[in-house]
């Protein structure tokens, strides 16, 4: 009896420790692992960023909205704007993105990851882009907004993990 109540007792020292532990994953909607992402974005040789964004299932997510922060003044850069009406983001280039003043803080362990319901549109088309709102934010694939967008990510592979680094290539126009 004493054994049982010791083995219950440690049990329940083990999961409360573990429910305290900052940086554990939580599950998204459809199961997917979320922790905050330590990735870095260089915009140049000599500025490296660190946005909020989450790894989801081994890809990184960055806020949409650090995104356009980062490339006002740029040659990509995007407006972005929300229609309550219809539920739509709305991303138009060539346009300098507003900032709300919230933008590239840092991020802990979200509350709430869901899949984004909201559609996107840019330049008046719409593009897929599946995402996740996490907290009331917009976060997509780097890759992918790239790719819409018109601009290169690059992985330094050479670094690997927490010093990895993706790379907005400016040479592209």
């Amino acid at each position: 009896m004493r054994l049982r109540k010791l083995l219950a007792l440690v049990l329940a020292a083990v999961l409360l420790s573990a429910l305290t532990v900052p940086g554990l994953a939580i599950t998204g909607p459809a199961g997917e692992t979320v922790v905050v992402s330590t990735q870095t974005l260089q915009t140049g040789p000599d500025e490296t960023w660190s946005p909020a964004s989450y790894n989801i299932d081994g890809y990184n997510y960055f806020k949409l909205r650090d995104v356009a922060m980062l490339l006002t003044g740029t040659a990509w850069q995007f407006g972005v704007t929300f229609d309550e009406a219809s539920n739509a983001v709305i991303l138009t280039t060539g346009e300098a993105y507003t900032p709300l003043g919230d933008e590239l803080t840092a991020v802990g362990e979200p509350d709430q990851v869901v899949v984004s319901t909201q559609s996107v549109t840019l330049d008046g088309v719409e593009a897929s882009l599946g995402g996740y709102n996490i907290d009331g934010y917009n976060y997509f694939k780097l890759r992918d907004l790239g790719q819409a967008l018109d601009f290169a990510v690059d992985y330094d592979e050479t670094a690997k993990a927490v010093s990895s680094r993706i790379s907005l290539d400016r040479s592209r126009r």
